[in-house]
């Protein structure tokens, strides 16, 4: 396999499985690829796509490829080696359902749905995480759980409940270092387990994600189930056409016509994230002012954190700031911190 700025990362990964888990070594912003939406990126994106989203040149990321591969090594050597064989499946008893935490309720005596087992090394530690059950908690879980999440060690593990897939957490989990397997109840409920591979941390990236979905169950629980796999659905389907960039402007835009700055305001920093050139938010912006009107604008858009954010992202690519930086001004500005950003 010949290795440029054009190979195709799925081609790579295909060639060489570890190199998913791998790429997070050459930079951490890599980590992504082992979330939901990195399985989407690996379809499409090119060695170039990684070096623009990342910041790293490109000559530097081949180099570093190369040498996690081998391709292009003189003697052929590798530190990954070609198509790993899965990992040998020991049969190990389904953890079950006994303890109880301050976030929850005390969890029904019962084991996990009886499948097959899942192929990770770590699965023979699953019955002795501790367990959360969330379906009975009241009010935002999140922050809870976030904490506990960041305090329990690398080789330590959580195991939650919940009445729905709680989809939104997977991302999440990721950016601290977790790998996860779920598992049906009898009852239909979700047992996920979260390993604690290594000790990842919270770029900020976290205050981004649709964490707030996760308060539908206080409401109905049938309504929790269906908001998550709606988001999912929506954002996360392999079927969907327009790029992820482009759906986060139309989402800014729909969400600004209808006057929610809060959700626009966090599509747009994820948009720009995502490597939206900001001649494209400029483009949204004139046609937002046409559309609804300069005095309209003036007032209420001029002066919002949406359009805050857009002009830092313009001032800083003015001062030459290279966009890696400036993602992280976004993300200490207009982070969860900031209360018209925020919706934990």
């Amino acid at each position: 396999m010949e290795l440029n700025e054009n190979t195709r990362l799925e081609d790579l990964i295909k060639e060489y499985p570890a190199l998913r888990t791998g790429m997070a070594d050459i930079n951490p912003r890599f980590k992504m690829l082992q979330t939901p939406m990195g399985k989407i990126m690996i379809k499409k994106a090119t060695v170039a796509d990684m070096s623009e989203r990342s910041g790293m040149p490109v000559d530097e990321l081949v180099a570093a490829i190369a040498a996690k591969t081998g391709l292009g090594a003189a003697d052929g050597s590798a530190s990954l080696t070609p198509a790993a064989e899965p990992l040998p499946t020991a049969r190990a008893a389904t953890p079950a359902v006994e303890q109880q935490d301050e976030l929850g309720e005390l969890l029904s005596e019962r084991p996990a749905e009886e499948d097959a087992e899942p192929q990770v090394e770590w699965w023979g530690k699953a019955e002795d995480f501790k367990v959360i059950d969330v379906r009975k908690a009241h009010g935002n879980f999140f922050p809870g759980l976030k904490k506990r999440a960041e305090e329990t060690a690398v080789g330590e593990g959580l195991h939650i409940v919940q009445s729905f897939e709680p989809i939104p957490l997977y991302d999440v989990m990721a950016e601290l270092g977790y790998e996860h397997v779920v598992r049906r109840g009898d009852a239909g409920e979700y047992h996920v387990y979260f390993y604690r591979a290594e000790q990842g941390e919270d770029s900020g990236e976290i205050a981004f994600r649709p964490i707030a979905l996760l308060n539908f169950p206080v409401i109905d629980e049938e309504l929790g189930d269906v908001a998550v796999n709606f988001w999912n659905l929506t954002w996360n389907d392999e079927k969907r056409y327009l790029s992820q960039e482009t759906r986060l402007l139309l989402s800014m835009a729909n969400a600004l016509g209808a006057g929610r700055m809060r959700q626009a305001s966090r599509e747009l920093i994820k948009a720009y994230a995502h490597g939206c050139d900001s001649r494209a938010l400029d483009d949204v912006f004139e046609l937002v002012a046409w559309n609804q009107g300069i005095g309209n604008f003036a007032s209420e858009i001029g002066s919002s954190t949406l359009f805050r954010a857009y002009r830092t992202i313009k001032d800083q690519e003015k001062r030459g700031v290279p966009r890696a930086e400036i993602v992280e001004i976004l993300k200490e500005r207009f982070g969860e911190q900031n209360p018209d950003v925020g919706v934990q």
